[in-house]
């Protein structure tokens, strides 16, 4: 897999150098964090990019704005898409594309 991982281990101040950097030789981006899309590290990325005129793709996951019923972590992680057979269904696509 040709694909570069960043641990954007805070929000603010987002670290746009690092994303200008992305952008040179990236087409998509995900944003992946176990908290709200909504106002997250996605957002944020999601805010610089529109800043800069970015035509690059973005994909933000998380947890979605809606209800989440009461369940274990991996239950909830589960519901929201966002363990691994979840992350492979998004992921995988982009990676190849034709299979």
């Amino acid at each position: 897999m040709d694909i570069t991982i960043i641990d954007m281990r805070f929000v603010k101040p987002l670290d746009q150098q690092m994303i200008l950097t992305l952008l040179a030789d990236h087409h998509t981006l995900i944003t992946l964090e176990d908290h709200a899309i909504k106002g997250g590290a996605g957002s944020a990325v999601s805010e610089y990019l529109h800043s800069i005129n970015s035509q690059v793709q973005l994909i933000s996951l998380g947890i979605p704005d809606r209800w989440i019923e009461h369940a274990t972590r991996q239950e909830q992680l589960t519901e929201c898409g966002l363990d691994t057979e979840g992350l492979r269904q998004v992921i995988r696509p982009l990676l190849w594309p034709l299979t």
